[in-house]
């Protein structure tokens, strides 16, 4: 866990600290912004970017502070807050300024190339608009822990921007110039975190069913 809060950490530092190549005067020299001269002002590109920047690295870090047990148990209030903040991030700015960056993924790829990415990070838009509202829904009608499995959803789909940065630079060093390496990491950055939710909720679930099964009657609470 304090490996990968570091790793996040160090991939958000890294995006705040390009922030004067994006602000408020794009320069196309940058990692992100090289060869985006001809799309970027196409179609609400540049609002939408400008807003993906600013909102996500916030969303993903408060995404992180309330995944801390403590905070929910020691401040509640805080927690809610909080959470009503990351859910707004998320289902009005994160995913909408993402399904329109969708578009134009990375305009030195080939077109196919480009369909495939544009089409895995328009899916990860839509569904982080998704689980953020289904969590958002479950809290308020009191389903906490369908609460909890929904945000921890959204959390592993926020984190994809990291995965994808590590997936790129260990593509870049293992296998430099690799076909179809973008369009792949594109849909790997967010379904392999999602997976690894999913199995964890399936190993708790089994964990909780199995440790109801060998407690003696004598010994469970009361209903």
């Amino acid at each position: 866990m304090i490996l990968g809060a570091a790793i996040v950490l160090r991939v958000v530092a890294g995006i705040v600290a390009n922030y004067p190549g994006y602000l408020p005067t794009p320069d196309f020299h940058t990692d992100f912004l090289a060869g985006r001269e001809e799309t970027f002002d196409e179609g609400g590109y540049r609002t939408a970017f400008v807003a993906h920047i600013l909102a996500g690295p916030p969303t993903l870090l408060l995404g992180l502070l309330l995944a801390v047990p403590a905070l929910r148990q020691r401040a509640p209030l805080w927690h809610a807050l909080l959470g009503r903040v990351v859910v707004a991030l998320a289902l009005l700015v994160v995913a909408p300024s993402g399904l329109v960056m969708a578009r134009h993924p990375l305009p030195s790829l080939p077109v196919p190339e480009q369909a495939v990415a544009g089409l895995g990070f328009a899916t990860l838009a839509f569904l982080t608009g998704v689980t953020a509202a289904l969590g958002f829904l479950a809290a308020r009608r009191r389903r906490l822990a369908e609460h909890e499995r929904w945000m921890m959803r959204l959390l592993a789909l926020l984190v994809s921007v990291v995965v994808l940065r590590v997936i790129g630079g260990a593509a870049s060093l293992l296998i430099p110039n690799a076909p179809w390496s973008y369009a792949a990491s594109a849909w790997a950055s967010w379904l392999l975190p999602l997976v690894a939710v999913e199995a964890w909720h399936r190993a708790s679930q089994r964990k909780t069913i199995t440790e109801d099964q060998t407690t003696p009657e004598a010994c469970r609470p009361p209903a």
